[in-house]
């Protein structure tokens, strides 16, 4: 063979090699994840890549992702799911399947993507839509790859880059670049970033680029922030932007809010007949009780209802509309509210908010689309009232965990403004309750219970009051920590429509509640609200301790001895302090009764892991001591 010859045949030889190795399939093996990416992780992204251009008022994004599902827990994150609407477009979706070597065994291309509306169950009409795939392979473990692209039509929706997509799940590469073009200018937030934003100036185009590597999975751990909050995050925002051709700016929440103004503007017009029935509603009332009444009139004869469409999803409904059809979604409702509002000279504010029980907080310092609600707020003499309008159930004034201590941005006649809304005290978020528990002499019997729940308690019990039996029951029995009951009879009061308390009252019946140990009943004391499992918080946590909202509960349980029966032994009277709660129990008997009283407040605050011991050494001793049991002695 001649010396060239010998040479190409290498050539060929050493491409041939190279080409197989350069394949996609080999990168994916299984076994080539380190294996500290592997601890406590259903899953790993192998690469996530998300390559933004900005030019003038478009965006063009195109995104590879590559997970590798290690078992069962992590199979919702080989799913694609995009959503999309007039604004935002999605394309060249390209997806495949590999096995543990590596070896591709699926592909899926933009035809046998399903395409459906994303309407939700309160929506009439909405232009939402979402693409949506599931892979269905099952062999562990194995690896999916999305490519994909986004139109944006409008600078406003700019994504986030969220770095973690869920707990257990490991990242092995991780890539944001946005190329802003022709001057194009973008402000971004990013935090808990091990690197800070890399800047390249090159032709006329600015390139930000943020990457991380090597970041190991971690636990959903009790008393967390949000995720967002705690690992690697940067936030997009324009300076300035347009939708559907009205400009605004997110230089500042003020610049926003007139955006906001614009798109009201002229939106609260009420008709004639309108306006002279709310006067003649509230003649001869005080403020108070005009804002009351009007909120009541809104709840009784609307309906919340969710159009969106085009601008549609920004821009409320005019309140003459709201006010013949009967019904609207949120910043429709909020809108219709204001009118009625104006229309007797109250002055109120149409108000943005990030609502959720645990929405993540709003960055003050960083204007941003950030909003997906939208409330009343109301000021009044010496205080401001918070309304929701798209909950007939909501006692007036209350807004419960959904908006419940948090900014939002109000809107007067110009500009936009943050506020802070209530914040519940103690005292207001209570759960009480009153037992009587009566057995016989084999340790069955009955119990009637009576709760009040108060504050943002009266939420989630209210909504469940509105169920169907079949669910109120799941529910109960699911929720009450009890052995060997049924229950016989359950129902709901809510004494008075205008306070936030609702009672729930139950009967049940008890199978061996108390054990028989040689001639003694064993009764445990804390009949529903023990602590029976110390909350999962480690010292190496990713985030503070937060106790978002205070709360208090009170029990009384009256256990009346079976006859023939006495007290043989009592537990003492026990209490403990700390920054996070307090707990006090005690016992007390009278005649054929023993009272036993429990008392828990949990305290709001942020705490620092470090303290995780201190917290789950608390959470112990009330473990401990609501496992506290009565014993009874036959005679």
């Amino acid at each position: 063979m001649s010396k060239n010859r010998l040479i190409l045949y290498f050539i060929f030889q050493f491409t041939f090699l190279v080409s197989g190795f350069s394949k996609d399939e080999p990168a994916y093996k299984a076994s080539l994840i380190s294996p500290e990416l592997l601890k406590n992780a259903k899953a790993v992204v192998r690469e996530s890549t998300t390559r933004i251009e900005v030019d003038g008022n478009i965006a063009t994004e195109d995104h590879k992702l590559v997970i590798t599902v290690l078992n069962k827990n992590g199979n919702d994150l080989s799913k694609f799911e995009e959503f999309y609407d007039a604004f935002i477009r999605i394309n060249s979706i390209n997806i495949r399947v590999f096995d543990s070597e590596g070896r591709k065994v699926k592909s899926f291309f933009g035809s046998d993507i399903i395409d459906h509306s994303a309407i939700n169950g309160f929506s009439l009409y909405e232009d939402n839509r979402v693409k949506y795939l599931d892979p269905e392979y099952k062999n562990y473990p194995y690896t999916v790859e999305f490519t994909f692209g986004r139109k944006l039509k409008s600078l406003i929706f700019l994504p986030v880059w969220q770095v973690y997509r869920d707990y257990n799940c490991s990242v092995e590469k991780s890539m944001l670049a946005v190329e802003l073009k022709n001057g194009t200018k973008i402000r971004y937030l990013e935090r808990n970033v091990p690197q800070l934003c890399q800047v390249e100036e090159k032709n006329g185009t600015r390139t930000l680029t943020w990457s991380v590597s090597q970041l190991p999975a971690f636990s959903e751990e009790s008393f967390e922030e949000p995720i967002s909050e705690f690992t690697p995050f940067v936030c997009l925002s324009p300076e300035e932007f347009e939708v559907d051709g009205i400009k605004g700016s997110l230089k500042s929440w003020k610049e926003f809010g007139k955006w906001i103004v614009e798109l009201n503007k002229n939106r609260d017009v009420l008709t004639p007949e309108t306006t002279k029935k709310i006067l003649d509603l509230t003649t001869g009332l005080t403020t108070n009780q005009k804002i009351q009444k009007i909120y009541e009139y809104m709840q009784h004869r609307t309906r919340y209802v969710s159009i969106q469409i085009g601008i549609g999803g920004w821009q409320p409904f005019e309140a003459s509309t709201v006010d013949r059809l009967a019904y609207g979604d949120c910043k429709a409702l909020s809108n219709y509210t204001y009118s009625l509002l104006r229309a007797v000279g109250i002055n109120a504010f149409y108000t943005l908010i990030r609502a959720g029980e645990d929405a993540p907080p709003l960055k003050t310092s960083f204007p941003s689309q950030f909003f997906n609600h939208a409330i009343l707020t109301v000021p009044v003499e010496k205080d401001t009232l918070f309304l929701e309008c798209t909950n007939p159930f909501l006692p007036y004034g209350h807004i419960g965990s959904f908006t419940d201590d948090r900014y939002a941005l109000t809107i007067n006649d110009s500009c936009g403004k943050l506020i802070h809304t209530r914040i519940y005290k103690p005292e207001e978020n209570t759960i009480s309750s009153k037992i009587d528990v009566l057995l016989n002499q084999e340790g069955s019997g009955t119990a009637i219970a009576k709760m009040a729940f108060n504050g943002t308690h009266f939420d989630d019990v209210k909504y469940l009051s509105i169920r169907t039996d079949d669910d109120i029951k799941k529910k109960l029995y699911d929720e009450l920590n009890i052995s060997n009951f049924s229950i016989t009879s359950f129902s709901f009061d809510q004494p008075d429509k205008t306070v936030p308390t609702i009672i729930e009252s139950l009967k049940i019946d008890l199978d061996r509640y108390a054990s028989i140990v040689n001639n003694k009943l064993i009764i445990p004391l804390n009949f529903i609200h023990k602590v029976t499992e110390i909350p999962n918080i480690t010292e190496n946590r990713k985030s503070d301790i937060v106790i978002r909202r205070p709360s208090i509960e009170i029990d009384t349980v009256e256990y009346k001895i079976p006859v023939g029966y006495r007290v043989d032994k009592l537990p003492q009277e026990y209490g403990i302090s700390s920054e996070f709660a307090d707990y006090h129990s005690k016992c007390e008997v009278s005649n054929d009764t023993v009272v036993y009283i429990r008392k828990f407040i949990l305290k709001t605050g942020r705490f620092k892991s470090t303290d995780a011991n201190k917290f789950k050494d608390f959470y112990d001793k009330v473990c401990q001591a609501d496992m506290s049991k009565l014993t009874v002695l036959k005679y």
